[in-house]
């Protein structure tokens, strides 16, 4: 089964699209709180 995995995906493509994703999931993250704190900016302070 092992075998079949490393097949079908190279591990090491893996290991190096994990940064790319963490990148794009805080670039979407601090997108998010930015419009949340314009948007209720009086609100929380």
């Amino acid at each position: 089964m092992i075998e079949t995995f490393h097949e079908l995906i190279n591990i090491e493509n893996i290991i190096w699209l994990f940064p790319v994703m963490f990148m794009f999931h805080a670039l979407e993250e601090i997108i998010t709180i930015e419009s949340f704190i314009t948007k209720y900016k009086k609100q929380i302070c």
